[in-house]
């Protein structure tokens, strides 16, 4: 009996891609075109809703481009030689320099603005340090100084991850800078724009995850 010669091994990756997508497109939901139902929203799918938080998760760079288009276009008042002026509400920690826990980790949002003068790369870890996403970076200084940061807000809180429970307040942190922008083709933002910059740090614990 002439038995079948056995097959080559198939590459771990290529059985783990078979199982794809797990459904991790829940996660990407299509856009739904007009009069399209739900059922055949995968049939034609024109673009994907993405929780921003995977590329960038302070909404800035693009508020940004979208203040220079409209100085430039005169849909909004931009006196001459000053700054523009801008409120940020992070919900990162001013003292941290990652967000996520254990292995899971991505540069904290709020200081991926900052270029600190050198030339950023085009391409950066996201969230969770799983997927790479574009540069974030919109300012050519460096991250504000501890000394730049003052508390506006206390509160008591537990610390469940620790035995026994400890009673530690959460202090809030703002921060006035003024900036200059730097040139970033993926979100739209033109260089040499100055920016007065308020930005109030909630400053939660990463252990809240």
């Amino acid at each position: 009996v002439e038995r079948e010669a056995p097959r080559p091994a198939e590459p771990v990756i290529a059985r783990i891609a078979s199982c794809f997508p797990f459904g991790l497109q829940s996660l990407a939901p299509p856009l739904l075109r007009a009069k399209q139902s739900v059922a055949a929203s995968e049939e034609d799918v024109p673009f994907r809703y993405l929780d921003g938080g995977y590329a960038e998760n302070t909404a800035l760079p693009l508020t940004l481009a979208k203040m220079q288009r409209d100085c430039g276009a005169g849909a909004m008042r931009c006196p001459t030689g000053e700054p523009l002026d801008v409120v940020l509400v992070n919900d990162g920690n001013s003292n941290g320099d990652s967000d996520g826990f254990g292995p899971f980790k991505s540069p904290d949002p709020l200081r991926a603005l900052f270029s600190a003068g050198e030339p950023p790369a085009d391409w950066v870890r996201g969230m969770f340090g799983l997927p790479s996403v574009p540069n974030p970076a919109v300012f050519a200084e460096a991250f504000p100084a501890a000394s730049a940061w003052r508390p506006y807000c206390s509160v008591p809180t537990t610390r469940i991850d620790v035995w026994p429970h400890e009673q530690r307040n959460i202090t809030s942190h703002v921060a006035e800078v003024l900036l200059t922008t730097i040139e970033n083709r993926y979100y739209g933002v033109a260089a040499g724009s100055k920016i007065r910059l308020l930005v109030f740090s909630l400053d939660i614990p990463g252990v809240i995850w």
